[in-house]
C-alpha cells in the first residue's frame, strides 16, 4: 500500500489506518460532510486508499468524492448515509486569504515559520489543526514533512 498523501507522522503512529488520515479529514471538511471513526473503520483498504487519493480540487470533483463516499458508506452497512450529508457549511478558517489570528499566535509560540500565501490547502488545514489542538509536537512534525512550514532555529 503506497500512501504518499498520508503524513509520515501518521504512518508511524497508525500504520493500519485505524484513524481517519488528515488528508481525508480535509476532504470531508471541503465537502461539508462528517463521518465517524466507526464508519472509517468499516471501510475496506481499497475504499480507504481511494478516499485518500480522491481529488477534491473543484466542485465537480467534490461531487464525485461525495458519490464515492456514499457508496462506501452503503457498502459498509451504514443504513442511512444521507444523515452524514446533512451537515451545514462547516467552518473553514484555514481557507481564508489571511492567516487566522489563532494560527498566527500558535505558530509564534511554537516557533513555526510559514508564508500563508504559498501554503496549499492541506498545509493550511494541518496548521489549523495543530493550532486548534495547541499541539506543538505535531507542528514540529509538520515542519519536518511539509516544504512550506519550517521550525525557527534559535541562535
Amino acid at each position: 500500500m503506497e500512501l504518499k498523501k498520508v503524513l509520515d507522522y501518521e504512518k508511524i503512529r497508525d500504520p493500519r489506518l485505524r484513524n481517519i488520515p488528515f488528508v481525508v479529514r480535509m476532504k470531508l471538511d471541503l465537502a461539508n460532510v462528517k463521518i465517524s471513526l466507526s464508519d472509517w473503520n468499516n471501510f475496506g483498504e481499497f475504499e480507504k486508499i481511494n478516499l485518500i487519493d480522491s481529488d477534491v480540487s473543484d466542485n465537480e470533483r467534490i461531487r464525485m468524492f461525495l458519490g464515492y463516499l456514499k457508496k462506501c458508506l452503503t457498502k459498509s452497512g451504514n443504513s442511512d448515509p444521507k444523515k452524514k450529508f446533512n451537515i451545514s457549511n462547516i467552518e473553514k478558517p484555514w481557507l481564508a486569504d489571511e492567516a487566522p489570528i489563532d494560527i498566527v499566535r500558535f505558530c509564534g509560540k511554537a516557533g513555526i515559520i510559514y508564508n500563508w500565501l504559498i501554503l496549499d490547502k492541506f498545509e493550511r488545514f494541518l496548521l489549523f489543526h495543530a493550532a486548534r489542538k495547541n499541539d506543538i509536537e505535531f507542528a514540529n512534525a509538520l515542519a519536518l514533512e511539509m516544504p512550506n512550514i519550517e521550525k525557527k532555529i534559535l541562535p
